[in-house]
């Protein structure tokens, strides 16, 4: 999967090296994608157009990198004491 993400960056940068952002590819989406094509790829007599199709999804799956920005994410205080496995008798 790494191989076919670079593939695409390259791709995309050749395609549009005039933007205000750099881009990169989704990589949630990435690994969603390939998670549902594994045995396809195995199965089918002809895997490379499965190959082309899925590289022209990474190709549409891209975010830009905007520097400098930052979310703060709220701090939950953990009340419980015991983990999930284990539960209470009263």
């Amino acid at each position: 999967m790494a191989i076919m993400v670079t593939q695409v960056d390259d791709e995309r940068k050749t395609e549009s090296p005039q933007t205000v952002h750099s881009y990169k590819t989704n990589m949630t989406q990435a690994l969603s994608k390939m998670k549902d094509t594994v045995v396809m790829l195995f199965t089918k007599h002809n895997p490379i157009e499965l190959l082309s199709k899925l590289m022209d999804v990474l190709v549409k799956t891209i975010e830009p990198i905007r520097k400098g920005r930052k979310f703060s994410r709220r701090k939950r205080m953990n009340y419980r004491y015991y983990s999930f496995a284990y539960k209470q008798l009263r």
